[in-house]
């Protein structure tokens, strides 16, 4: 992930940072966020949601463009692979009571992060970047600093009051955190 601008927050990985930032460019700042790749990553990601994800993608306005492109399960199996004998059934019929979403839903990621950079570039409060690689991070009383590689080879450093991680297991953003 990449820093914000001028009063910005930072987020960057997947749909959790292009989610985050729809969520924060929505009356609270400016927002900078991306990724490593020329642009989502297609393919090989996650592709069920669950209720607190698609609660989350809900509350952003972005489910109901997405819904009926998608699958809704309100029952999971888990099965045997190699004799595809049921082993267990999980009905999420029983979160009726706890949520609007009491079903999995299976959406390739890649497909959710389209739908929500498609939001976020309705909205000048927001700078998407990808082909960018995060160098470094250092953090003063009141910013952070994240020095990035960008698309055309050059080092810049974008300022933010913070910083979201949401880069992955061997994340540069996450690491001087610990």
């Amino acid at each position: 992930g990449v820093g914000g601008g001028a009063g910005g927050r930072a987020g960057g990985g997947a749909g959790v940072g292009q989610g985050g930032g729809w969520g924060r460019s929505r009356g609270h700042g400016a927002v900078t966020g991306g990724g490593r790749g020329a642009g989502p990553v297609r393919g090989g990601r996650g592709a069920t949601g669950q209720a607190s994800s698609i609660e989350l993608l809900g509350g952003l306005g972005l489910f109901a463009d997405i819904r009926d492109k998608g699958i809704v399960a309100p029952l999971y199996h888990f099965r045997d692979r190699p004799s595809g004998e049921l082993i267990a059934e999980f009905d999420h019929g029983v979160l009726a009571d706890d949520t609007a979403f009491p079903y999995a839903f299976q959406y390739e990621q890649y497909k959710v992060v389209d739908s929500i950079i498609a939001h976020l570039g309705a909205t000048d409060l927001v700078d998407i970047r990808f082909s960018c690689r995060v160098t470094g991070i250092a953090e003063d009383a009141d910013r952070v600093a994240v020095t990035i590689d960008n698309e055309a080879g050059e080092t810049e450093t974008v300022r933010a009051p913070y910083v979201v991680g949401c880069d992955g297991a061997r994340s540069v953003v996450r690491e001087p955190g610990g």
